[in-house]
């Protein structure tokens, strides 16, 4: 090697370590400000929940999350699931337009000192995130430190899953109908009519039309109500596929 190609190769390795510590400044700038806007909505359990130590999640959206991205929107901390049995549990992180379950393992905390009542517990939550219809994907923190690229790799291949949408089925649906179908995915709960109103824009007659053809097609179902009065709607898995592309 020239001495001008080894200055060259240094050059860009400096530039590299440049580059990676802008990526890091930015990723910890996004954090801090994801957390303080959601400990400043929270309450409760989960506030308390956000206080705690968020080393294991932090590391978890460097390394996996960060990088696919490029942002930590649509991002909740220690999302509130109540299981199965009615218990309040939390999870690490929860990517919302795509219901994608984060969870940081320690190895420590998770394998080796964990009770039999803890293990059953944490059986009950995964069961119960499977039951919400959530993708769950643990890390362990061995991986995220010590093989973050398959980590990073590995949340890749989920989100290729979920490609842009073009087939016919979905593109043949209205403008509307579609936006309403992208609203709902996105919300693990039932959302109101007078909330999909205000995405749309639109006065009420044409709303609950829509709603009305979108039921009728089996893409979406109502949730409380009477018999012919609806207040909330949710995404059935029909047009949760169609948006997603599964």
């Amino acid at each position: 090697m020239t001495a001008l190609e080894s200055g060259m190769s240094s050059g860009n390795r400096e530039l590299g370590r440049v580059f990676e510590k802008e990526l890091q400044r930015e990723f910890q700038l996004a954090f801090e400000r994801l957390l303080q806007e959601q400990r400043a909505e929270a309450s409760g359990q989960r506030l308390e929940m956000l206080h705690r130590d968020l080393t294991g999640t932090r590391k978890l959206l460097e390394v996996a999350v960060w990088p696919a991205l490029k942002s930590l929107q649509g991002i909740v901390l220690e999302k509130e699931l109540v299981t199965s049995n009615g218990v309040k549990a939390y999870i690490d992180a929860f990517y919302t337009p795509l219901w994608f379950a984060l969870e940081a393992n320690g190895y420590v905390s998770h394998v080796e000192t964990i009770t039999r009542e803890r293990y059953s517990f944490e059986q009950m939550k995964i069961r119960s995130i499977g039951g919400k219809r959530f993708v769950y994907l643990p890390f362990s923190w061995d991986e995220l430190d010590k093989r973050p690229d398959a980590c990073l790799r590995s949340f890749y291949e989920q989100l290729g899953q979920y490609g842009v949408n073009k087939r016919v089925e979905f593109m043949q649906l209205s403008v509307y109908e579609r936006e309403v179908l992208r609203l709902l995915v996105s919300s693990p709960e039932a959302v109101l009519i007078q909330e999909i109103r205000e995405v749309l824009q639109v006065c009420k007659p044409t709303c609950r039309k829509l709603l009305v053809q979108l039921h009728q097609k089996g893409l979406i179902r109502s949730v409380g109500g009477g018999e012919h009065r609806f207040h909330r709607f949710t995404i059935e898995e029909k047009g949760r596929e169609l948006v997603l592309g599964r």
